[in-house]
């Protein structure tokens, strides 16, 4: 039991590492890409100005600590919890936007536009692998992995799963409609 719980924590972690890498990376890698982040933001909350380029910023500084934070054992609870918060104020958020098949360019994964159904799933998917991240880093905590295999797994895994959740909306618009 111990096993499985270590090996679902290190996989939930990876996930949230690479998921919240990539949305850094998408946001930071030129001054377009934070300005079409920042105006998905303003789109999003209504805050304009001087306070959603604050925001946009304290939410790239966030996804950062997320990501680097799930790396470490220590500090994994505490970055899945950070994402957590994150993911449940974004959701909360995209829930209470009006129009439900509206598409939205947010700018989390670049360019990529997609719908409010495919955002809140997304969403949903990655609450519930910051839940895990938290719940399996403290039950298994002081646990040490066995062999080399176990981790070269997890990691597979997490980097498959974090494929899936970012690129989502493709996924979503190859077998859905009105998604």
């Amino acid at each position: 039991m111990t096993a499985t719980l270590l090996h679902l924590s290190w996989i939930c972690r990876g996930t949230l590492a690479m998921v919240f890498a990539v949305a850094v990376f998408t946001k930071i890698r030129g001054v377009a890409a934070f300005v079409r982040f920042r105006d998905g933001a303003t789109t999003l909350t209504g805050v304009r100005g001087r306070p959603a380029a604050l925001l946009a910023g304290l939410v790239v500084a966030g996804e950062a600590v997320a990501a680097a934070g799930s790396v470490v054992t220590a500090t994994a609870p505490w970055a899945a919890a950070t994402a957590g918060v994150l993911l449940s104020a974004f959701t909360w958020r995209l829930a209470r936007t009006p129009g439900s098949d509206v598409a939205a360019a947010c700018g989390c994964f670049g360019s990529a536009v997609t719908t409010r159904g495919v955002g809140l799933l997304r969403n949903v998917v990655l609450l519930a692998v910051s839940a895990g991240a938290v719940a399996g880093t403290l039950a298994t905590r002081g646990t040490r992995g066995g062999d080399l295999a176990g981790p070269l797994v997890c990691v597979a895994a997490a980097a498959l799963l974090a494929a899936c959740v970012v690129r989502l909306h493709d996924i979503a618009s190859a077998f859905l409609t009105g998604w």
